[in-house]
C-alpha cells in the first residue's frame, strides 16, 4: 500500500491561519523539529494551487513538499520553498523514480530546510497514522 504526503512545513503557527478545517490537517512537530506541518486532505486539488491558498490564508514561509512512496522506495518527490509569501521559483524540484536517487534528494531538501531525517531516511511525520489518515 502506498503513502502520499502533500503539504508544507513551516515555523509559523498555522492554527492562526484562516484555514478550513476540512481541507487541512495541522500537526505540531515540536520539540523534535522547530516546525509545524500542514497536510492537504483533498487529493483532487492541484498541489501548487493548495499552497497558494495557504499563502492567502497567512503562510509567509515554509517548505512545500509532495512525497509518495510504495512499500519503501520513494516514487516521486517535488516541492519548493515559500518566502515572503511567494513561491521561490529557483527552489523548485520535481523528480520521479526513473530519475536521480530520490532518497538522497529527499534528505538534501529536508536538511536544507532544517528538517534532517533521522537515521538517514526516517522522518516521523511520514509514519502511517501520524496525520490521522
Amino acid at each position: 500500500m502506498g503513502y502520499r504526503f502533500r503539504g508544507v512545513f513551516t515555523r509559523q503557527d498555522p492554527t492562526r491561519f484562516s484555514l478550513a478545517d476540512r481541507e487541512y490537517t495541522i500537526r505540531d512537530l515540536r520539540p523534535r523539529y522547530p516546525f509545524w506541518g500542514v497536510r492537504l486532505r483533498d487529493e483532487d486539488v492541484a498541489f501548487e494551487h493548495a499552497i497558494v491558498q495557504l499563502i492567502r490564508a497567512g503562510l509567509s514561509s515554509g517548505l512545500a513538499l509532495s512525497y509518495s512512496t510504495w512499500a519503501g522506495p520513494l516514487e516521486h518527490i517535488a516541492g519548493f520553498q515559500v518566502d515572503a509569501a511567494k513561491i521561490v521559483e529557483a527552489s523548485r524540484f520535481d523528480a520521479d523514480d526513473s530519475e536521480a536517487d530520490l532518497s538522497s534528494l529527499f534528505v538534501s531538501k529536508m536538511t536544507e530546510y532544517g528538517l534532517s531525517p533521522e537515521g538517514g531516511f526516517f522522518f516521523f511525520p511520514f509514519e502511517r497514522g501520524f496525520w490521522g489518515e
